[in-house]
């Protein structure tokens, strides 16, 4: 899959090929890397069967609240006045392009060739990972949900570490997309416990309305799935081998004897946990996704080594990995488009394509403030990424540094 983007955020020119198995943008902050991952997600969210949602495809693109075509103009003023995308994949027959111009008196034309066919792309933004989504981003407008939420997040952690087994129903794909049963059956259950909120602050509802944005609703299918009907083996296995100490236990002292160690409640989640449980949730609903009938599935991930310490952040690439290759020898077509300013994520998921001599199923772009470049990752997993030597350098050998 080829993605082209010019004038496009703080790039003039983009042009890149998303890895078989992982793509990884690795750079500075403010050089473009969510722009363009936000960009490819919009286009598959919004451009299905030979049509375009242009609304939708708006508020992807600015990752804001509802939005319509006029509101694109914000992308642009800052930067060209002026954009262009283009999305295509010749395996897959289909091409998109979207040109934007605020100066031309329909500043939006979208044109497609082919059909979009069934893709399910799913998105873990970085600022929301830590707040489990949805159901946390209520909490800023009812804090009366705090017990609700602290329950659900323990409901959701105790599911990856349960050993009882579900049978997943297999529901036929929507016109639109998304699994609309699970969603509604989400939905519906999440207003009806605001329902007494709702009618003595009539602003909850709004709010409620304006967050409810695709990315969310993903998140809040992926969360409902494994409430409702369970983990599939694959995503269990990565949490248990990521958190092997869950479910926390801390030694008990009574009358100075320590006695039998008290399990620690699993609503209070480390950090680390609540950064990972979102992408665990989106990775169990691909699976459903691929069982549904979608030719491929591609995930998103923004700066997923937040609030996970070093060598967590290392295992945590390494885990994701092994996943999605053991998938994709089982012929489940899962893609990750992992965004990173972190050097020991990248290094770490390059290290183990060298180890596994499957180099040929990644792609690594370094994006730079004057441009984005294209790294090849060498026999031994190297990839020559200038902020790392440079952070090196100046951590261990400041002496030998020099700023250029």
């Amino acid at each position: 899959m080829r993605f082209v983007a010019k004038d496009y955020g703080p790039q003039t020119h983009v042009d890149i090929k998303l890895g078989d198995l992982v793509t990884l943008f690795v750079g500075l902050n403010n050089t473009g890397k969510t722009f363009v991952s936000r960009a490819i997600y919009a286009i598959l969210k919004s451009c299905r069967g030979g049509k375009c949602d242009v609304n939708r495809l708006a508020t992807l693109l600015l990752n804001t609240s509802i939005a319509s075509k006029q509101d694109l103009c914000f992308v642009s003023r800052e930067f060209h006045g002026k954009f262009s995308l283009l999305l295509e994949d010749k395996d897959l027959k289909f091409r998109v392009r979207i040109d934007y111009d605020e100066s031309r008196h329909n500043p939006l034309i979208t044109e497609m060739s082919g059909k979009v066919p069934p893709l399910s792309s799913l998105y873990v933004p970085a600022y929301r990972v830590i707040s489990l989504g949805l159901l946390y981003m209520f909490a800023g407008y009812a804090v009366e949900l705090k017990d609700m939420m602290l329950k659900l997040a323990s409901q959701i952690t105790t599911a990856f570490g349960s050993t009882e087994k579900r049978e997943l129903p297999i529901p036929q794909i929507s016109s639109t997309g998304l699994d609309s049963d699970l969603l509604h059956v989400l939905v519906r259950s999440l207003l009806s416990t605001l329902k007494p909120i709702l009618e003595q602050r009539q602003d909850t509802l709004e709010a409620v309305v304006t967050t409810l944005l695709p990315t969310l609703l993903d998140l809040a299918t992926a969360m409902g799935v494994v409430r409702k009907v369970g983990v599939k083996d694959h995503i269990k296995n990565m949490f248990k081998d990521l958190f092997p100490e869950f479910p926390y236990r801390v030694p008990w002292w009574s009358h100075g004897v320590k006695v039998k160690a008290r399990e620690i409640p699993s609503y209070l989640l480390s950090s680390g946990i609540m950064q990972s449980l979102p992408i665990l949730c989106l990775l169990n609903l691909a699976l459903i996704h691929i069982e549904q009938g979608y030719k491929k599935v591609l995930i998103f991930i923004d700066e997923p080594e937040l609030n996970l310490e070093l060598m967590r952040q290392i295992k945590f690439s390494e885990t994701l990995m092994d996943l999605v290759y053991t998938l994709h020898k089982e012929g489940k077509s899962i893609s990750l488009i992992i965004a990173t300013h972190i050097d020991f994520v990248a290094y770490s998921i390059t290290k183990w394509l060298a180890r596994k001599n499957l180099r040929n199923l990644a792609k690594v772009y370094e994006f730079k403030y004057d441009g984005v470049e294209e790294r090849e990752i060498d026999e031994h997993g190297e990839v020559k990424l200038k902020t790392f030597s440079e952070a090196v350098r100046k951590m261990f050998f400041e002496e030998e540094f020099i700023e250029e």
